[in-house]
């Protein structure tokens, strides 16, 4: 298969928050690679120096034994900058136009809807990802510098078609070689969402490494699921034997099918769990759901607590339209619409920095497909300007 690739953008520009792209690769994954790599120099990434040559070694011996698609990526990543893969000294695993800042400012929430309640029969994936409006450098306490655009503000649709591995559409923040969600053909979708709980114990042992390890990190574990699994079931059996580390922001991820689904939480170091969905379908916001009896056991509200309070009444939310099953697509839609980062005066707490939800997607099992809208800046009333739906499936033969 020779390779083609094609690039535009599909949401957004001009004097938008956002503008979204979509790049479209097909090849192997070492080809895929190396147009990753086209694709975030332009953005403005650069190759990155390994502060440890030693973990670095380790790093990727680690992905050569256990993810071959990403080693091959990785070896399009060292072609396009003319080094050789073993070379110690740089590190050949990620792809990061911008660093991902300070993970307190994300707020999701993703809702997973069994075929049998849906109104269509078909299993769908409903997502808000919510995340900080300012720049880097405004999170770390400073001014917007001169050209600096906000963190969340230039995401990537990414459609592969790797002749080694399977296709998958996925959304880009940060890292082009990790996702935040996505979906392959097989029609296992996932999702990343911060888990705040573990971030405010001080009795947990995790907290981000800031720095990278031998292993999976949280943006790395979804893509990895993708390429290597098609159902939920081997999706549990593969993050069982997966070394993984958190290394900007502690979170926790939906994975689903069309007829099974479970959210996966690290507590502890050495502490795993795969929650399975208790009623007719599956929520998730930033706490934790091992925790309880059932995922849909949500506690009481914390006084002084707004950051748990909001991820609690957002999950009673989703629930309450569960119970209302079978949904629509437009239910689902609306569900997550009532749980939206919005901002204003009615949660003060969380304003700083401001949040809104950056897109909402849906996925659509069964037809692998996915649709999308994107947030756009703030109307004069404080709701927010979305672009139109954007969709996209999976073609083997689309043409580019």
């Amino acid at each position: 298969m020779s390779i083609t690739s094609h690039s535009e953008v599909v949401a957004g520009g001009g004097h938008d928050f956002m503008v979204v792209h979509h790049l479209l690769v097909r090849g192997s994954n070492r080809e895929v690679g190396r147009v990753l790599t086209d694709t975030a120099r332009q953005s403005g990434a650069s190759l990155p120096r390994a502060a440890d040559q030693t973990r670095n070694r380790a790093r990727r011996r680690w992905f050569e034994h256990n993810w071959p698609q990403h080693y091959a990526r990785m070896e399009g990543v060292a072609a396009a900058y003319g080094r050789d893969l073993d070379d110690d000294e740089f590190d050949f695993s990620r792809l990061e136009p911008e660093l991902l800042p300070d993970p307190s400012a994300v707020h999701c929430s993703a809702m997973w809807v069994p075929s049998r309640a849906n109104t269509d029969g078909r299993a769908s994936v409903g997502r808000n990802l919510d995340f900080s409006t300012r720049t880097v450098s405004e999170l770390l306490g400073g001014s917007c510098q001169p050209g600096e655009e906000p963190v969340g503000s230039r995401p990537y649709v990414i459609e592969t078609y790797p002749n080694d591995s399977a296709a998958a559409i996925v959304v880009a923040l940060g890292d082009f070689t990790g996702c935040v969600e996505g979906l392959n053909e097989h029609g296992l979708t996932v999702a990343l969402l911060a888990d705040d709980e573990s971030m405010s114990d001080a009795t947990t042992t995790l907290r981000p490494t800031l720095a990278p390890q031998a292993g999976l990190n949280e943006l790395h574990v979804l893509r990895y699921l993708l390429d290597t699994c098609a159902t939920a079931q081997a999706a549990r059996e593969a993050l069982y034997e997966a070394k993984q580390y958190d290394e900007y922001a502690v979170a926790h991820y939906l994975i689903a099918d069309n007829d099974d689904a479970f959210v996966w939480e690290r507590n502890t170091h050495n502490a795993e769990y795969a929650v399975d969905a208790d009623l007719d379908g599956l929520c998730v916001t930033n706490h934790l759901l091992h925790r309880r009896t059932r995922p849909s056991d949500i506690p009481d509200d914390i006084d002084g607590n707004p950051a748990a309070n909001n991820s609690y009444g957002r999950s009673r939310s989703l629930y309450a339209s569960l119970a209302r099953a079978p949904l629509s697509a437009d239910a689902l839609w609306d569900a997550l619409e009532a749980v939206r980062a919005q901002g204003g005066t009615e949660d003060p707490d969380l304003q700083q920095p401001p949040v809104r939800t950056l897109w909402h997607s849906q996925y659509d099992i069964e037809a692998r497909s996915v649709r999308f809208e994107f947030y756009l800046g703030d109307t004069a009333d404080g709701s927010p300007r979305r672009s139109a739906q954007q969709h996209f499936w999976f073609e083997r033969d689309r043409s580019v």
